[in-house]
């Protein structure tokens, strides 16, 4: 009984022993290629116009953006670039959209045109019903619309808006067979 117990003890430290060594081995591996990854991302940082005022930091493969842009798109567009980077394992974007402050009906209605005049000559704009909501800044797109690239150009359309500080895009795509059968 003492022999099973003692092996049993004995199998439990060698568990745990291992589990540690192979997480302080995984620590290390992922924070090997920290150096290169800022060296990287500062180079891509600096190339593009639009990123000048940000900054980044890299931990274990993490690159954490700060800063300040103009536009949302330019925001995401950052964390898209990013993300390509050799060896990156996350984005952690924490820049903040610029800008002054605008009456959140003002930027509805701007969003309201633009998004309107998208989508006049499509044929699939029949399909379309997009309603607008701005609340501080934040855009939130939600209704029906014919397909996923249509859904995906509004998101894009609300992002590149100056003063649009995140965009919440929620459409649904209409199941066009549903539609064309009735």
């Amino acid at each position: 009984m003492k022999t099973q117990k003692r092996g049993l003890v004995m199998t439990i430290a060698l568990t745990m022993a291992l589990t540690v060594l192979l997480s302080m081995t995984a620590l290390a591996a992922t924070g090997r290629y920290d150096q290169q990854i800022q060296q990287t991302v500062n180079v891509k940082i600096h190339d593009a116009k639009k990123l000048q005022i940000v900054s980044s930091s890299v931990e274990d493969g993490i690159v954490t953006l700060t800063g300040t842009v103009d536009l949302y798109q330019d925001k995401l567009d950052a964390a898209n670039k990013i993300k390509k980077v050799a060896n990156v394992t996350g984005v952690r974007n924490d820049i903040t959209v610029a800008g002054e402050t605008v009456p959140d009906a003002q930027l509805e209605q701007k969003l309201a045109k633009k998004l309107a005049y998208d989508r006049v000559g499509y044929s699939d704009n029949a399909f379309n019903y997009v309603a607008l909501g701005v609340k501080d800044g934040v855009v939130t797109l939600t209704g029906e619309v014919g397909s996923e690239p249509t859904a995906t150009q509004a998101g894009t359309i609300a992002s590149a808006v100056p003063n649009v500080l995140q965009v919440v895009n929620e459409l649904q795509v209409k199941d066009q067979k549903a539609t064309s059968s009735r």
